[in-house]
């Protein structure tokens, strides 16, 4: 549809076909301008492939492939969930340890305000393990030392 030359909306469609252009009357287009300068456009990074990516859909797996491959992700992620539910009960000890510790007046008085990573929940747990052990062997001695006091009266 040709457009009469005084029209206010002029184009410069060099190369394309100018009998299946249309310009949408100004009433249309006023409510979107307005609405695209009140909300800013979505703005997405170049990649550095001039391509388009396509989404490279793996081919068709058999059935029992798949079911397989769900069966074996569910499986890893309880997996990790146990693994962590145990490590947050033995960081749950060590920090119980730590207090009852603190409290009596060994220990560090200060305690990091972050999370531990599993190897510090380990080394925490050794910690406590060997500590434990020293006052095992302590308590052993004091032990076997009171049962001589006693037996040569």
């Amino acid at each position: 549809m040709p457009q009469p030359k005084n029209s206010p909306h002029k184009l410069d469609l060099a190369g394309s076909d100018m009998s299946q252009t249309t310009v949408p009357p100004q009433s249309l287009t006023a409510g979107i301008s307005e609405q695209l300068e009140r909300t800013p456009p979505e703005v997405k990074m170049r990649s550095a492939s001039h391509k388009l990516k396509k989404v490279h859909k793996k081919p068709g797996l058999p059935a029992h492939v798949l079911q397989a491959r769900e069966c074996y992700n569910n499986m890893e992620k309880q997996y990790r969930t146990r693994l962590k539910l145990r490590f947050e009960g033995l960081l749950a000890v060590a920090e119980a340890c730590k207090m009852r510790d603190e409290a009596v007046g060994e220990g560090d008085p200060e305690a990091p305000d972050f999370g531990y990573s599993r190897g510090e929940v380990l080394d925490a747990a050794r910690q406590r393990v060997l500590t434990l052990e020293e006052e095992n062997r302590h308590l052993s001695t004091q032990l076997s030392d009171l049962n001589k006091t006693l037996m040569s009266q």
